[in-house]
């Protein structure tokens, strides 16, 4: 087995343009607008299904019977462990 380097057939220098780095294509790269845009947009999409879920929980709880007391005991829960920033289902 040769060695190319060794045998002197390619030189230091050729070596180095060789092997520098390859950038991604422009079009795959983000800019930090573009991040922050889409950062944004995924918070106001997570804050409108959350006020979706916490309306149709209170709507639901609202058509639910007044008067059993698991319903009420179960939302205590919940507003307990939201309160408390656990984030665990309650079943």
């Amino acid at each position: 087995m040769s060695n190319s380097y060794i045998d002197g057939l390619i030189s230091p220098s050729r070596n180095k343009r060789v092997a520098r780095t390859v950038r991604p294509k422009a079009s795959l790269e983000i800019g930090e607008d573009q991040a922050t845009k889409q950062h944004l947009e995924q918070q106001r999409l997570l804050r409108a299904e959350r006020l979706r879920k916490e309306k149709l929980r209170n709507r639901n709880i609202s058509l639910a019977q007044s008067d059993d007391p698991l319903v009420g005991q179960a939302e205590i829960r919940r507003k307990q462990s939201v309160g408390s920033g656990n984030t665990r289902t309650i079943s």
